[in-house]
């Protein structure tokens, strides 16, 4: 195709340009290939990582359920050795613990609620694990210990729950000045749902058992 004198060095320039940059152009698309393969491949992992815990966490389950509390252990201790990233780590860790208190083992509990206070990635759990934490250390007598526990990393949607349980705490300790007026403040944060009546009558009963301030 013969081309005019203008065409031509449009093409001379062209050819010019694509000589200079030209490699470098086709190694960043290369590497933009490479990277968005190797993103697929994350993907892929993450999934087949997040299939593997929710299959190991749903024997955990029934294991629990089942009152095997070998099995367990066992499952829990997998979850978070080769799933700690995993929501499912934290989750098996809050079923395990519960098993364990449940077993009256609350050194085994307290060690479990502690793990997902210091790895769990959803705010939830680690508040969960925190008033579970406080529980057992209460049922341990270390009362200090189940304060502190709760004193921090509570979410609004937990602060009742967190009330309630200094509540627990107070009265435990004889405190029952302080019980009361934990169970008060639970009451006044815990919210004017259906979902929570039955909770309400329970701090209720609490409140008024301690009689009046």
């Amino acid at each position: 195709m013969a081309y005019d004198h203008q065409e031509q060095e449009q093409l001379d320039a062209l050819k010019a340009w694509f000589q200079t940059w030209g490699k470098s152009i086709a190694a960043g698309i290369l590497l933009a290939a490479v990277a968005f393969g190797g993103w697929i491949g994350w993907q892929r992992w993450q999934h087949q990582q997040a299939l593997a815990a929710s299959l190991v966490y749903d024997e955990l389950l029934q294991a629990s359920e089942a009152g095997k509390l070998d099995d367990v252990k066992r499952l829990s201790g997998s979850l978070t050795a080769d799933f700690k990233r995993s929501p499912y780590a934290s989750m098996g860790a809050l079923v395990a613990g519960k098993a364990e208190a449940t077993a009256k083992d609350f050194k085994a509990a307290q060690a479990h609620y502690e793990w997902v206070v210091a790895n769990a990635k959803v705010e939830e759990f680690a508040a969960m694990a925190r008033l579970r934490l406080a529980a057992v250390l209460t049922d341990q007598q270390d009362y200090d210990g189940a304060l502190k526990a709760i004193a921090s990393g509570i979410p609004a949607s937990f602060e009742a729950l967190a009330a309630d349980r200094r509540g627990d705490i107070y009265q435990a300790q004889g405190n029952k000045a302080e019980a009361r007026k934990a169970y008060v403040e639970a009451l006044e944060k815990l919210a004017l749902k259906r979902e929570n009546q039955g909770l309400r009558q329970i701090i209720e009963i609490k409140r008024d058992a301690l009689g009046e301030a």
